[in-house]
């Protein structure tokens, strides 16, 4: 990683995890028009550095792709350690790497459980604690972690990934609100399905049954977008998403459990 170190250093960084496609492009795309340099992060070598060409043709900025792989514990501690010792520090932190699963959590490998834990909150709240430090003592900083509306309930079909983003959300609210005043906010970004390859990780089969409920996955990375420059704590993009936490959060916790189940059940195709 040693090689991506630049010495220009007049523009800010951006530091953009799960980089290779869906949100994590987008939001590349978004801050390359802004005019952010770009570290991109991700485990597909071919697609960071085609993408990386890309920003930097087009958008005539610095775009230098990192391939890690976040559920390696040495990885990523080799990955914070290159971004502690940059002589820049990064501008922004978009946490977007993640990915879920479909189906009952006994059904799911106890490896492949653990590897969902170590991306979406340990590289999460590493990557995190890595940089906002350093972010407070300049006195700037942005982060976005991407959780879900799967953080505001408990999710049977998908117990594991919906306990993973309640976690980054309460995570995200509590660590904006320890850095108020410092110049450095942290947002949470909820969306509801996006119309991404995370599904096929995930092991479904099929999006149709999900098509009415899809959000814009361009719509949902300019709001996360909107709230890291605004600094807006948590947002949740489409009237359907936040009407459906609000209820969530109102709803007796037995009642959200029962209708959450039938929902996925009906809708994921699952037992």
């Amino acid at each position: 990683m040693s090689e991506l170190v630049k010495k220009d250093i007049s523009k800010p960084l951006a530091v953009i995890t799960g980089a290779t496609g869906g949100l994590g492009e987008i939001f590349a795309r978004l801050l390359a028009q802004r005019g952010f340099d770009l570290l991109l992060v991700g485990r597909n070598r071919e697609k960071l550095e085609s993408l990386a060409a890309l920003f930097n043709k087009n958008f005539k900025v610095s775009a230098s792709p990192i391939v890690s792989d976040l559920s390696s514990e040495t990885e990523l501690r080799k990955l914070c350690t290159f971004l502690k010792t940059l002589p820049q520090t990064p501008h922004v932190l978009i946490n977007n790497a993640g990915f879920g699963f479909v189906g009952n959590a006994l059904s799911m490998a106890p490896e492949k459980a653990q590897e969902m834990i170590n991306v979406n909150v340990k590289a999460l709240t590493a990557l995190t604690l890595a940089l906002a430090p350093q972010m407070k003592e300049k006195g700037v900083g942005r982060i976005l972690n991407v959780a879900s509306i799967a953080a505001f309930m408990p999710c049977p079909t998908m117990a594991v990934y919906a306990s993973t983003k309640a976690y980054v959300l309460s995570f995200s609210e509590a660590l904006n609100t320890e850095l108020k005043g410092t110049g450095v906010t942290v947002s949470a970004l909820c969306p509801g399905p996006l119309a991404t390859a995370f599904w096929d990780r995930a092991g479904l089969e099929s999006t149709y049954s999900l098509n009415t409920w899809m959000t814009s996955t361009e719509s949902a990375a300019q709001a996360g977008i909107d709230a890291l420059f605004s600094g807006t704590p948590v947002t949740t993009p489409g009237i359907a998403n936040r009407l459906l936490t609000v209820t969530a959060c109102m709803a007796p916790r037995s009642w959200t459990r029962y209708i959450t189940h039938l929902w996925l059940k009906k809708f994921l195709n699952q037992k």
